[in-house]
């Protein structure tokens, strides 16, 4: 694998279509594009339609965070695969502070659980995506 570029897109779908526009232009050999959070993963989508590659068969687009929509992009086959950063760790958080803060003994980590999707699993975990 070779990294042809990279760039922040700040999280942001807007930022993330207009950067796989310049840098699809500047790197037209490119096949796959990974984006660290979903929304960005949507922009790149964009981007690669409108510059009329298909995501998926001409791109392959990687994701991070398992949003519904991301999930369905999956099962159109738009993109291959995301990695889940599972937002549902909020209540494991505040009971580990409670417990701190009510002096009991609290571990010294904790793990969240997260999964990937792909084709293989996506309809499954679909009802469950946020």
């Amino acid at each position: 694998m070779t990294i042809l570029a990279s760039e922040s897109a700040d999280f942001n779908e807007e930022k993330g279509y207009e950067a796989t526009l310049r840098l699809v232009e500047e790197h037209p050999t490119v096949d796959v594009i990974y984006s660290h959070n979903d929304a960005m993963s949507f922009g790149v989508i964009t981007a690669l339609e409108e510059l009329g590659l298909v995501p998926g068969e001409d791109v392959l687009v990687v994701s991070i965070d398992g949003t519904k929509k991301a999930t369905e992009y999956i099962l159109e086959g738009k993109i291959g695969v995301v990695v889940e950063c599972n937002p549902k760790f909020g209540p494991v958080a505040f009971d580990t502070m409670l417990s701190y803060a009510n002096g009991d003994d609290v571990p010294l980590r904790i793990n969240n659980v997260d999964r990937v999707f792909d084709i293989d699993n996506a309809a499954e975990y679909l009802p469950e995506a946020y």
